[in-house]
C-alpha cells in the first residue's frame, strides 16, 4: 500500500476515533441540547466518506471486511 493511502486510511481511523471521544458519556439528551457536539459528531461520517471515495479501488479491494458502500453513502448524503 503507498503512502498515500496509508496516510487516507489514517485519516479516517482518526475520523472515528473523534466520534468516539465527542460521544463518550454522551446520552441522547444531552447530545440534543448540544449543537455543537451534534455537529461535530455528524460531520465526521461525511470526512469518511470523502476519504473512502480518494482511495483507490485496488485498495479498497485488499481490504474486503469494510463495507465501502456503506462509507461512500455517509459521504453522498452529507454532502
Amino acid at each position: 500500500m503507498k503512502q498515500m493511502e496509508e496516510d487516507l486510511i489514517r485519516d479516517m481511523i482518526e475520523s472515528i476515533d473523534l466520534i468516539e471521544i465527542y460521544s463518550k458519556k454522551m446520552t441522547r439528551v444531552k447530545l440534543l441540547r448540544d449543537q455543537e457536539k451534534q455537529d461535530s459528531i455528524a460531520r465526521r461520517p461525511a470526512i469518511i466518506g470523502e476519504i473512502a471515495a480518494r482511495l483507490p479501488k485496488s485498495s479498497t479491494n485488499e481490504m474486503n471486511d469494510i463495507s465501502w458502500s456503506v462509507c461512500y453513502g455517509k459521504q453522498l448524503r452529507q454532502t
